[in-house]
């Protein structure tokens, strides 16, 4: 019998300490968290198709052995397959209770969000939406029981962008149209989808807006009253096609452009045509209406209207450069005579306030005094073109002026362009799928004083 002497571990040399680490992994191997690796719905469904294609491989349950890559994966089966399990997977962890219930033959919770829906599991152990539909014979099935997908997933956000590119970038109802016809019911899919249009590229390449800034404060000098087209603004609209001269064979055509001067102060305009778009015709009309005289946007449109309803009196090919410029002197007159204010039912404020009524300082009124002295007769017409000068001006500031303190458009600040931006240049003579797309490599900030904020485009 052989003894066993126990020594102390502590004094005995042979002995070592070992210390042993435990760790408790709660990685999981299988799980929708990993869907969100994945941006294109096509590529998700395709690799879970190939990785069901690999297991069988290595579990023998095909012709192909280990790991390999083939295209045998790719087909409709497969993909349906792949389909079914990442839309189980998803559903498992969303809705765990209410498959439960389902699966015990139970009914669902009053608080449960899916009594209106009438969800059912299918064979495929699926949530389906059940609805009222099921007796239809003319739709079909995908879009009788539609599969619910949880909006908040990563899935939905997928599946939404997918079926946004099969309708071709159109709006918030054919996409959601196109996405039930496909078999599924995305649950708060109005907001979702109106937030995938709204980050689209391609969507805001086609439908977004201009960019713009808070409208601006008025500048110091329209406020002042002064003498008119002190201060204006001007812009080009044209071109027009007239007849220059007749010849043998018809008549020969040329073009006309019109720029459009606009005094800041009476808002009333004055109009120059000139033969071709370049420097020196813009310095002679410049030169004419500066010997005649001494926003803008907004009246160009006002103007073109007029004008053509002029140029539809004439017939096509009869357009002369005479009648183009009578014709725009005649919409010049029409235009200055728009009321600047509403017009008053006071009678004793029968004359509306117009751009003409503050160039000229002639309104249709009469005067009670007339004197026969010569002396009198001149201090009087004097006091009276004052005495209208001041009520002019008293009524552009009391009625007119006041107008122009509310925001009509550009309400709210907008982020400003910096450098590095991606933008799309607008350009009226190509559609707007052909405007070139541009980076932003400089910026020229306006001045933010209180005088001067300027709108961008």
């Amino acid at each position: 019998m052989v003894s066993i002497v126990i020594v102390n571990p502590e004094s005995d040399k042979e002995i070592r300490s070992i210390t042993c680490m435990k760790t408790n992994s709660s990685v999981q191997l299988l799980g929708s968290h990993r869907f969100s690796k994945f941006s294109n719905w096509t590529i998700l469904v395709r690799t879970f198709a190939f990785l069901q294609h690999i297991i069988r491989s290595f579990c023998g349950y095909n012709e192909c052995k280990g790991w390999h890559y083939c295209t045998k994966s790719r087909t409709f089966e497969a993909y349906q397959e792949s389909e079914k399990l990442i839309i189980k997977t998803v559903q498992q962890e969303a809705y765990k209770e209410e498959i439960d219930y389902l699966k015990q033959g139970k009914a669902l919770p009053c608080t449960s969000s899916f009594l209106c829906l009438g969800v059912f599991l299918d064979s495929d152990d699926i949530l389906r939406v059940g609805g009222r539909l099921n007796r239809s014979n003319i739709l079909p099935q995908a879009e009788i029981n539609p599969i619910v997908i949880p909006g908040k997933h990563h899935i939905a956000t997928l599946l939404t962008r997918h079926f946004h590119d099969l309708a071709q970038h159109q709006g918030r109802h054919i996409t959601a149209g196109t996405i039930r016809n496909a078999g599924y019911w995305i649950t708060g899919s109005k907001r979702l989808i109106s937030s995938i249009i709204y980050n689209c590229v391609k969507c805001r390449k086609m439908r977004g807006k201009f960019a713009y800034q808070k409208m601006a404060n008025l500048p110091p000098d329209l406020p002042e009253p002064g003498p008119p087209f002190t201060y204006v603004g001007r812009d080009t609209f044209g071109p027009w096609e007239v007849v220059t001269r007749k010849t043998r064979g018809g008549a020969a055509n040329a073009k006309r452009w019109a720029i459009l001067f606009t005094c800041m102060v009476s808002r009333g305009i004055h109009i120059e045509v000139v033969e071709e778009m370049s420097l020196s015709s813009f310095i002679n009309a410049f030169k004419r209406f500066v010997a005649i005289r001494g926003v803008w946007e907004r009246l160009i449109g006002v103007t073109r209207r007029v004008l053509d309803s002029m140029l539809l009196e004439i017939p096509p090919g009869s357009l002369t450069h005479e009648i183009l410029t009578t014709f725009l002197a005649e919409a010049s007159a029409i235009v200055n005579s728009r009321p600047l204010v509403p017009v008053s039912t006071d009678p004793e404020d029968p004359l509306p306030l117009s751009p003409s009524l503050i160039l000229t300082h002639k309104p249709d009124n009469t005067v009670d005094y007339i004197p026969t002295d010569g002396k009198d007769l001149l201090r009087s017409q004097w006091r009276r073109v004052q005495h209208l000068a001041d009520t002019f001006w008293k009524r552009w500031r009391t009625q007119y002026l006041q107008t122009l303190q509310n925001y009509r458009k550009w309400k709210q600040e907008k982020r400003n362009l910096v450098i590095g931006d991606v933008i799309l240049l607008k350009d009226n003579s190509v559609t707007r799928n052909s405007w070139p797309l541009g980076r932003v490599v400089r910026v020229f900030p306006a001045l933010m004083d209180e005088y001067a904020k300027q709108k961008f485009v």
